[in-house]
């Protein structure tokens, strides 16, 4: 439940602007508990988020944006009193902007995938609760709601004290400092768009991060290794889009774009971070860099074909194993340890067995279910019966389940998964 003085008086001011949603406000607040809040996204003026109750709805919550005059009345008032520029500058949001900050009737307004014709629905409700769990961790927020921002307005601040002051400013640069400035990141996006055919060439990689010239804020809670972490994957993940024509990723779902972090990352610290099972998270990694997303999807999705469809996966297996009995279920076609699963859009994915993973991808899908058992995976997915890879890359379906936990680089991205989205996970 939110305490911070910031965080109360925001439900109080939503409280006062819908007096007959009170019993839904409070619902609100268990729902935000029950973790039914997911995907937040913060922009000046909104704010929305997935709600899950039967349903997954989405949920969008728009504050007035304060006006220039408005922005210049609240910098006046904090530099009218000393204290108030100290709390400013201490990083603290002085309570004597309250009724600059938080929202009066006209300012909010509601916008719900859900049908109760109602003013303030739970959905809403439950939003409201969440921003008030982000205003108790950084009470900046409710200056983002409103279109401004701490910089600015402490920039602001420090430009009108220092002129009452007699002090003269300068102000920085915007270009990077260093030996090599770059372009600023303003000035890149500025730039009109040129032709591919005018652009340098390509790298034959992704550039290497260089280091931070400084570590973030300490009251932004954002860590070096967390920050060094996102912009390399989006660097990779940019220069895959030019190279090879893959997708940006963008479109992931929250659990899948785990599992790709995995597939290249430190599966037991993300699987700890995001309170999935290391085990399962080790075989959705390993499906992942053996067929991408389609393989995740393999290893994770069940449905139930017309059984003449699984006549080639039971003729495959047999010619493989002519005295051993052939098994289907589902999707899919078992002998022994081998196993091949057809999915939805025709392709064949042969599946080996592992004492602690279970069942584990082990080579790209094939249109042919005969294709599928000989196929070997260029990634480092296994041979068949454990033969080398043709690249020399070791065969992870031969390592112990503790390797396969440990054989990716380390990864510091901070990754929280919801637990709805962990669901994805079970095979």
């Amino acid at each position: 439940m939110s305490s911070g003085r910031w965080a109360r008086a925001w439900l109080d001011s939503i409280a006062a602007l819908y007096p007959e949603s009170q019993a839904r406000l409070s619902r609100g607040s268990t729902w935000v508990g029950d973790g039914r809040v997911t995907d937040i996204e913060l922009s000046p003026g909104q704010i929305s988020a997935q709600i899950w109750n039967t349903d997954a709805v989405r949920t969008t919550l728009h504050v007035r944006r304060l006006t220039e005059p408005q922005q210049a009345h609240l910098v006046e008032v904090v530099v009218e009193q000393t204290a108030t520029i100290a709390a400013l500058l201490g990083g603290e949001l002085p309570y004597a902007l309250d009724s600059l900050i938080l929202p009066t009737a006209g300012d909010l307004s509601v916008d719900c995938e859900c049908s109760s014709g109602t003013a303030l629905c739970t959905h809403a409700a439950a939003l409201v609760h969440a921003v008030a769990s982000l205003v108790d961790a950084d009470p900046y927020t409710l200056l983002s709601l409103r279109g401004s921002s701490r910089s600015e307005i402490t920039t602001n601040v420090q430009r009108i004290h220092h002129k009452r002051l007699g002090l003269t400013t300068v102000d920085a640069s915007h270009l990077p400092r260093g030996a090599d400035p770059g372009t600023s990141a303003a000035a890149a996006y500025r730039r009109e768009p040129q032709p591919l055919e005018r652009s340098a060439s390509l790298a034959a990689q992704p550039g290497r991060l260089r280091p931070l010239a400084s570590a973030p804020p300490a009251d932004t809670g954002i860590a070096v290794n967390d920050l060094s972490s996102l912009v390399a994957d989006a660097a990779q993940r940019a220069w895959a889009m030019l190279a090879e024509g893959t997708t940006s990723g963008l479109e992931l779902s929250t659990g899948s774009d785990v599992v790709r972090r995995a597939a290249n990352g430190d599966v037991e610290s993300i699987a700890g971070r995001t309170g999935i099972d290391a085990n399962e998270l080790a075989a959705a990694a390993a499906a992942w860099r053996a067929g991408g997303e389609p393989g995740f999807r393999a290893l994770r999705d069940r449905w139930q074909p017309p059984h003449d469809a699984l006549t080639p996966g039971i003729d495959a297996l047999t010619d493989l194993e002519p005295d051993t009995i052939v098994k289907t279920r589902e999707n899919t076609v078992t002998v022994g340890a081998i196993q091949l699963r057809l999915d939805e859009q025709g392709y064949w994915w042969r599946f080996e067995h592992d004492p602690q993973l279970g069942w584990l991808l082990a080579a790209p899908g094939s249109p042919i279910a005969a294709e599928a058992l000989s196929t070997t995976n260029p990634n480092g997915a296994p041979a068949p019966n454990g033969a080398p890879n043709p690249n020399g890359a070791p065969n992870p379906m031969r390592a112990t389940a503790a390797e396969l936990l440990d054989n990716a680089a380390p990864d510091s991205g901070a990754l929280e998964l919801p637990e709805s989205d962990q669901q994805e996970f079970k095979s």
